[in-house]
């Protein structure tokens, strides 16, 4: 009788083994699913921040752009008004400027 009863706990551990294993099993693909969809969804908020940090670089890179060009407009025209109100001493500082830049070179020497 003794061994009937061993036998049958045998079978009963047996039995609960094989349901373990397989709540195991149905454990182990919940949590690589649940892992996935974490996955999946911070891949989606850091396409988002990037797009959305390339967007503001390109606003900020287009407001460089337009503040140079204003910048280097107002440089011009005040060059340019400068050389309308003296265009004698501005042509003879260019000449100036140029002789000596030639001099630096040594483009002028005569050898």
């Amino acid at each position: 009788m003794a061994e009937n009863d061993v036998q049958r706990e045998l079978k009963q551990l047996r039995a609960d083994l094989s349901t373990l294993q397989s709540d195991m099993s149905a454990l182990m693909g919940s949590l690589k699913e649940r892992g996935s969809e974490k996955a999946a969804g911070m891949k989606s908020s850091v396409e988002d921040e990037i797009r959305h940090q390339r967007e503001e670089l390109r606003r900020l890179l287009n407001e460089a752009r337009s503040s140079g060009r204003r910048v280097v407009g107002e440089a011009v025209e005040g060059i340019e008004g400068g050389v309308e109100q003296h265009p004698v001493s501005s042509l003879v500082t260019a000449f100036g400027l140029g002789f000596i830049v030639a001099k630096l070179m040594g483009l002028g020497d005569r050898h």
